[in-house]
């Protein structure tokens, strides 16, 4: 399961049911408050592992320079039909196709603000080290929002010269959404690679409630919120 969801393939088959869980919960709500709480307009983000634009769409509303990294083609498609297409972006936002662990950390150096949300578990390399390149560009702060602690890695930041602003954690909903009751069982099987058996399929099922003309498979997370500052010389 580990080496699936790390791949841009997964990423690429999984879009369609991403889009439904990211359009019908409030997982980002509270990320997006502690951004228009804090950033200034005019800043330039980079949005390491952007999927859509869940998080870019409103940083560009907030008036910032927004570059999006995803090498997902189906994930950026969910990005172009919020936005047209890719040519009516209008320069907006920058994106990038390729693999954040694949790129020099110096080509994006000199921005305000690198974030990444829900997205540096689930690289090819290990957490440490994909959070570690993100301060090595240098920006002037770094937020990362995870369902992973890292408050071990904080040592890594304070020798890079980047002192913990503030860290928080709420509950979001993170529940997946489907249009039907085999869709549920499509999504299981795709998940795991390989088909329920009847019990599982009836434990599935069971669990499903239908709310809003959709079907849910409830599940909430607890999701870790860091902002990181650059230390004054």
């Amino acid at each position: 399961m580990r080496e699936r969801i790390t791949t841009v393939e997964y990423w690429d088959n999984n879009a369609r049911w991403y889009d439904l869980w990211v359009r019908h919960n409030q997982y980002h709500e509270k990320v997006i408050k502690t951004l228009s709480d804090t950033v200034e307009s005019g800043w330039k983000v980079l949005d390491v592992g952007g999927g859509g634009g869940v998080l870019s769409l409103p940083l560009v509303e907030m008036g910032c320079e927004v570059t999006l990294i995803e090498p997902s083609a189906c994930m950026r498609s969910l990005l172009y039909g919020q936005t047209g297409t890719n040519a009516n972006l209008n320069g907006s936002i920058v994106v990038d196709k390729r693999r954040w662990e694949d790129i020099p950390c110096y080509e994006y150096k000199g921005f305000d603000l690198i974030l990444a949300c829900n997205s540096l578990h689930l690289m090819g390399t290990n957490f440490a080290e994909v959070l570690e390149r993100m301060f090595l560009t240098f920006p002037a702060h770094v937020f990362v929002a995870t369902e992973v602690e890292v408050n071990d890695l904080d040592r890594m930041a304070s020798s890079l010269n980047y002192r913990l602003q503030f860290s928080g954690s709420y509950e979001a909903e993170s529940s997946f959404v489907y249009h039907s009751e085999d869709e549920t069982v499509e999504h299981w099987a795709f998940r795991m690679g390989r088909m329920p058996n009847n019990l599982e399929q009836k434990e599935l099922r069971s669990n499903l409630i239908f709310r809003g003309g959709y079907f849910r498979l409830p599940d909430k997370a607890t999701v870790h919120l860091y902002w990181w500052n650059k230390k004054e010389t």
